[in-house]
């Protein structure tokens, strides 16, 4: 068709270009030669990206970086064609791309109808020929015309759990009809602490000794994903994050002896995402029972976030995070004080942490790698920069004649492989 050309190196430059000035900026940051002058404005081109031919692109660094292969594979970088970066209105409207599985067919105001792309360049195993994708905002709704056979797949809220598993076993309501797919994604949920807001780490501890996660795993999600100790998911890279403080309410209360709290609320934000409201009322009570005043206050995600970024930030606040890297070291980068306030949403800050992290990219070795990260941990959540609260199991329905679907670590969801039989 007309229409259609070869990627090629100058769309990775542009768009890599593109992704500089964004929300995951921090990506490229202090690495690639002329990013961070690129992101202040200060040059119009970044030097470090340079298209060499078609079919070349290269990355000039600063500095040696061993996990460079986890950053460039991070979902952030999609490669998109720059006819699209110069009509950005347009994409999804009158113009698509894409290089996958499945090509456009057509659309209306709620429902997106994908076609299987014939000259999709690796082989799979899947037989769909079309694709719909309906957007229902009204959870009630979608969960009965689920049962209702108008939809072939589905994530389901972990808060409807109950509604369709009895003792991990989906209900006989529904087992003749679907069957179930669970996995977990590079997902942390957690409690963050304005460190700047909240410098004494006494008190910080004494949150995190306070908090009963095992009960919150089992009342809050139904027991659908396990405690976390750190913000990494054990066994990335062969990595086991250190075991951090434990629940231990005696403790809580000794460490609460020990720090200069004279009794004053602290405010907690929650959002309106799914079980935010509900876990804050569950911390605020075990922060209680140890002698920590908390109050609550509710906003929408977004404007959490805008918090976050902006100058009013947080005292304390519930958040989630689905990490875009595969490699430990790269989610620790988040403890480093120059990565305030992204990652480091939390405003952490130790000299020593520090330099044990400007170190890793001296090693070379997995296992040297992992040894340093777990040194900088056990550092770190001593110092409580966050309370790491839970990862998440992902539950996903389907119908029983839907056979090959599986989703990464990274939430992206094999469709090219789905079978109806």
């Amino acid at each position: 068709p007309e229409n259609r050309r070869s990627v090629t190196a100058k769309d990775v430059e542009l768009s890599y270009e593109n992704f500089a000035r964004g929300f995951g900026s921090f990506v490229f940051t202090g690495l690639v030669e002329g990013f961070d002058r690129y992101v202040a404005n200060a040059t119009d081109d970044i030097s470090g990206f340079t298209a060499v031919d078609d079919m070349t692109f290269r990355v000039s660094l600063t500095r040696s970086d061993p996990s460079f292969i986890y950053r460039i594979t991070s979902p952030y970088l999609s490669v998109m064609p720059a006819e699209a970066l110069a009509n950005p209105g347009e994409i999804g409207e009158s113009i698509h791309i894409g290089t996958g599985p499945f090509k456009f067919s057509h659309r209306t105001s709620t429902e997106v109808y994908l076609e299987r792309n014939t000259d999709y360049w690796k082989e799979t195993s899947g037989n769909v020929e079309e694709l719909l994708f309906r957007v229902e905002k009204n959870q009630q709704l979608r969960l009965t015309q689920f049962r209702n056979g108008q939809f072939s797949l589905m994530q389901i809220p972990v808060t409807q759990i109950p509604e369709f598993f009895l003792d991990d076993e989906l209900r006989t309501d529904y087992s003749g009809q679907f069957h179930s797919f669970t996995t977990t994604t590079y997902n942390i949920h957690y409690l963050g602490i304005n460190n700047d807001a909240i410098p004494d780490v006494n008190l910080r501890r004494a949150i995190a000794l306070a908090i009963d996660k095992d009960r919150i795993v089992e009342n809050l999600i139904y027991s659908y994903g396990k405690t976390a100790a750190s913000p990494v998911l054990p066994g990335m890279r062969n990595y086991t994050p250190p075991e951090g403080l434990n629940y231990s309410p005696d403790d809580a209360r000794e460490e609460l002896r020990e720090s200069g709290y004279g009794g004053d609320t602290i405010t907690l934000f929650v959002s309106d995402a799914p079980n935010s409201e509900q876990l804050g009322q569950v911390i605020q009570s075990d922060l209680s029972k140890a002698g920590i005043n908390v109050q609550i206050q509710q906003m929408d995600f977004n404007s959490l976030i805008s918090r976050l970024l902006g100058n009013d930030r947080p005292e304390m606040f519930l958040m989630f995070s689905e990490w875009v890297f595969s490699a430990p070291e790269l989610i620790l980068d988040s403890y480093h004080s120059e990565k305030f306030p992204n990652p480091n949403l939390y405003a952490y800050s130790n000299s020593e942490v520090d330099g044990m992290i400007d170190m890793l990219p001296e090693l070379k070795e997995r296992e040297e790698i992992n040894r340093l990260n777990y040194e900088i941990e056990e550092l770190a959540l001593s110092e409580v920069p966050a309370v790491w609260l839970y990862h998440q199991n992902n539950v996903y329905l389907m119908k029983n004649e839907v056979s090959g679907f599986s989703v990464n670590q990274h939430n992206h969801w094999n469709l090219a492989d789905v079978r109806f039989d």
